[in-house]
Order: C-alpha cells, then structure tokens, then sequence
C-alpha cells in the first residue's frame, strides 16, 4: 500500500487566484493521506510563490507537489506527467479553476474503494458555479454500484457525463496501466471512458464540487484543430478496444454516438468553419468504409444546419 491515499493532479497556467481557492478547497478532507501535485505549464503570474506560500500551511495529512513544465505542454501533457509521479492509490484530475464543495467526500471515497475491490471509479455529480452562485449539478441517474459493462454502454446517455474530472476518482495503478499513456489527447471524455474500463462504477449522484463558468473555460474557447483531430482518434482507439475485448453490445453503434457527442460539443465551442476541420478528420477515421462515411456525412450536415 503506498504512503498516501489520494492523488490529486492540477495541471495549472496563469490562474493564481483559482488555483489558491482549488489548493484550499482540499485542505478540510480529514482522515485521508493527500498529495497535490501541481504541474505548471509555463505560467507567468505568480503560480511558484503561491505554490511556495501555500504549502507552509498545508494541514499534516496534505503534501503539496509543484514542478514546472520546461516549455508549454498543455494541459493532457501535464495530466500525463502528473499519472507518472502519483503515489496515491486512488487518483483524481482536477482543473485549476474548480473547487470542491463536500468536505469529507475524500473519506468516502477511500472506504467505498477499500471495501469494494471491484470498483475501478468512483464517480460522482458535479454543481456549476456562475456569477457567484451555485446551479443545481446534474443528475447521475443511479446512486450505487453499476457494471462496468453496464455503465460504460450507456455512458454519456443513461449516464450523463459530470461536468468536470474532479469528481470522478480511480484507481492509480489501473489507470497507469490501462495504455492510457498511449493516448495522444487526454481530455475529460478520454479519463472517463479509460476509467470506466478498470472495473465497475460507483455512483455517487450528490454533487461534491463546482465546475467554474467564466470567459476562459476551454468549452468557451476556439479549440485547435489538432485537439478536434486528436479526440476524435482517440476514440476510434477506445471503439477498437471495447470490440476485441467484446465489452458492450453494438460497439459501431456506441463509437457512433460517442462520436455524434463530440462532434455536436465542437461545433458548440468553436467558430463555423469547424465543419470543415470536422468532416476532414471524419474522412480520416471512415475512409475505406464508404457506407458509414456518407452515413456520418449526412449527420454533419444536419448538426451543422442545425447550429445555423
């Protein structure tokens, strides 16, 4: 068994003042060994010295780990690096500009692992944060043990997706060695889907912690070609993984409806000419296959119709 409990994995750049409300959120969880490790991607405010202040006052069950990008990764590139040093047996990804709000949900999740050796993840409901004001957090649709085949099928649908990684937690050793380092883009959708894979799902349909809305959320940002590029691929990896292995029923139709949600979610987060990006990687993931390639080409363009 490792020296701590919990990893807690903060990829961070430029947001000194959310990062410090994040650090803080964590440090009431009692009875639960702790490590924050902050991967800096390169910021240029005042990340290092908050990092430095914090820790002086960190509680005794709380260690916090910085370390800084020696150029600009990005955010999966800091995740990754952060899965490497993790000594936690559980471990959680957490943006910089979210909190939590349930201050012994780590206690929790420690005895609900503890106890139940087949659960892979731990996932739970998440509220958002606007204007200084909480909004109701999604509705998770179960509260209790689901099978991992189960959960991983109707994921997304049946199963909403929370708004945010933090409050979904798994096993570190799994997900280490899961091939998820293999993955070229890990966005909250690739941890989800990669976790689910480890084992059955704990659902927790009680929101734990805040999404944060503001101007620079990246689902509010334009979104580079080669993240759009890189998500979709990455599900076609995760579409050939659950078919050899002969998880879930009608895998086509399941990589199909992953990838209609992706597709919707770019073209609500990025300018017009997204389509474009869209329909070129589309080819790239369908070509040999020329039914399925019009059948996806005629789903574009009634989501893009339908945003206009």
């Amino acid at each position: 068994m490792s020296d701590m409990d919990i990893s807690i994995v903060i990829p961070t750049y430029n947001r000194e003042l959310f990062l410090k409300e994040a650090i803080e959120s964590i440090f009431c969880q009692k009875n639960v060994r702790i490590e924050i490790i902050v991967i800096d991607d390169c910021s240029t405010d005042n990340t290092e010295t908050l990092i430095n202040e914090i820790s002086k006052r960190a509680p005794s069950n709380i260690c916090i780990i910085y370390q800084k990008n020696e150029s600009k990764q990005f955010a999966h590139i800091s995740r990754f690096k952060g899965l490497e040093i993790a000594t936690g047996d559980i471990i959680v990804f957490m943006d910089d500009d979210d909190f939590y709000i349930d201050g012994s949900v780590f206690e929790l999740v420690k005895d609900i692992f503890e106890r139940n050796k087949s659960i892979g993840a731990f996932i739970a409901s998440t509220a958002k944060f606007l204007n200084g004001e909480f909004l109701q957090g999604i509705d998770l649709n179960s509260d209790g043990i689901v099978a991992r085949d189960e959960y991983l099928q109707h994921f997304g649908f049946k199963y909403p997706k929370p708004l945010s990684t933090l409050s979904s937690f798994f096993r570190t050793d799994l997900l280490r060695n899961s091939g998820i380092n293999k993955f070229k883009m890990v966005n909250d959708t690739c941890i989800y889907l990669n976790g689910i894979l480890l084992g059955d799902v704990f659902v927790h349909n009680k929101a734990i912690a805040a999404y944060r809305v503001h101007g620079t959320n990246i689902s509010k940002s334009r979104l580079p070609l080669r993240f759009i590029i890189q998500t979709l691929e990455e599900k076609k990896r995760l579409y050939k993984k659950v078919k050899l292995e002969g998880i879930i029923n009608n895998p086509a139709i399941w990589y199909f409806n992953n990838l209609r949600n992706s597709i919707y979610y770019f073209l609500e987060s990025s300018n017009f000419d997204v389509f474009i990006i869209i329909s070129q990687s589309i080819w790239l993931l369908f070509k040999g296959n020329g039914v399925r390639l019009l059948f996806f080409r005629d789903f574009l363009q009634r989501a893009f119709c339908r945003r206009k």
